[in-house]
């Protein structure tokens, strides 16, 4: 939903009707990605009276999904062909996988035991999709949704994340500057001084609890000791 809402953002922002509009990057604007593939089979049925019968098996050459396709390109693939974007240099990944392969059970129309949702044809809009079985007739198709989250990684050095192409600072950075405005200061006392830089650092750590919450807890737990441990050092 957030990476739908991103691109339709970024459409309204860049007018893409125009031909020389610059195409949105779902990795541009995300550090935190979720990858969908889509598991298909065709129904089978006698004379269209008895409850079809799904499988791999059934599909037929106008299926050109076959039996794995990425969503929402309909591109065949298969799980283990969806690997990690390398970096502009082509030698490594700035990205991680932060799940395993699993079946997507949380929209409504799909069932919550099988994970299988049905419809009349592949092309069908998500809202066509239910997650009855149907009892008879003839050409019932059938998905199931897998996803596997990828994360960009962090370079806790530089307060940014690796690979990514916005000049905007993030809160690891404004955090950062905050302690060190503190110090450019010229007091009266040291006391003074003091109570100047301890009203950044507790700034810094409410910037950076905001900025984190999205994080796993051993995630803040991990930025939160190297950030400290940093301060320490200046």
């Amino acid at each position: 939903m957030l990476q739908k809402a991103g691109k339709q953002w970024w459409q309204m922002q860049h007018n893409t009707s125009s031909t020389q509009a610059q195409p949105y990057n779902l990795l541009d604007f995300h550090v935190t990605v979720m990858v969908v593939i889509h598991e298909n089979e065709r129904s089978s049925s006698l004379l269209g009276l008895s409850k079809p019968q799904f499988s791999t098996a059934y599909l037929t050459k106008n299926d050109l999904r076959g039996p794995w396709s990425l969503s929402p390109s309909g591109k065949r693939s298969t799980k283990e062909d969806v690997v990690l974007p390398t970096n502009q240099h082509q030698q490594h990944s700035d990205w991680f996988w932060l799940t395993d392969w699993q079946i997507d059970y949380s929209d409504p129309r799909i069932d919550p035991t099988s994970g299988w949702q049905y419809s009349k044809s592949f092309e069908d809009p998500d809202h066509l999709w239910t997650p009855v079985t149907p009892t008879s007739g003839y050409g019932w198709v059938r998905r199931r949704i897998w996803v596997r989250v990828m994360k960009r990684r962090m370079d806790l050095l530089k307060g940014n994340h690796v690979g990514g192409q916005q000049e905007q600072q993030d809160y690891l950075c404004q955090a950062e500057e905050i302690v060190q405005n503190s110090k450019l200061e010229e007091p009266a006392s040291t006391i003074q001084q003091f109570t100047i830089e301890l009203r950044a650092l507790e700034e810094a750590v409410q910037l950076l609890r905001a900025g984190i919450k999205g994080e796993s807890l051993m995630a803040i737990y991990i930025y939160i000791y190297i950030y400290i441990m940093r301060l320490l050092t200046y």
